[in-house]
């Protein structure tokens, strides 16, 4: 009797040591997700606001174009049917020239713009996506949260992991909390 005592409470002390150990193990044991990157940033309102006051800034440089571009056809023109006519007009010619040059000087400084500005956006957006990121991953006890990308730095995630629509839905709340 005493013996069986003895191997039951040896049998409680190791079950208790088994289950201290399993527990402490277990919150010591990295917490990761994975998102899909891309699905991530184009979902997010933040990024599609981004894309639009984007496209109606290019708009404009695009009428702006569009109007020198005008301008340089008409002056051609007059100036070739003066040519046409025997009346050749250097001065008329200089000015098409001159208007050209403004022309390409402006197309590339606006490739140049544009190419900056979508930069800038694109870092803004990612900015605001990755500091919500970090935020939601301390609030949900995440120790890592991966992104894929088709460069394939995550080559395989169980489904179980993929927070990406939990994850879209809680950033674009917060966006629209943030918008007046």
């Amino acid at each position: 009797m005493i013996v069986q005592k003895r191997l039951l409470i040896l049998l409680a002390v190791l079950l208790g040591v088994h289950l201290a150990w399993s527990v402490w193990s277990w919150s010591r044991t990295p917490r990761i997700a994975y998102v899909r990157s891309e699905e991530l940033v184009y979902g997010y309102f933040g990024m599609k606001e981004a894309v639009d006051a984007f496209q109606a800034e290019q708009q404009g440089w695009r009428s702006n174009l569009d109007s020198l571009t005008a301008d340089l056809r008409r002056t051609m023109a007059k100036a070739a049917a003066l040519r046409n006519e025997g009346r050749a007009d250097e001065e008329l010619e200089r000015v098409a020239m001159k208007q050209q040059q403004e022309l390409q000087r402006y197309a590339k400084a606006m490739e140049a713009k544009a190419q900056d500005e979508e930069r800038e956006q694109l870092q803004a957006v990612l900015g605001q996506i990755n500091t919500f990121v970090g935020a939601y991953a301390a609030q949900h006890g995440y120790n890592m949260v991966l992104g894929t990308t088709d460069e394939g730095n995550v080559l395989y995630g169980e489904g179980a992991l993929d927070i990406t629509e939990e994850l879209l839905t809680a950033l674009n709340e917060h966006h629209q909390g943030l918008r007046p």
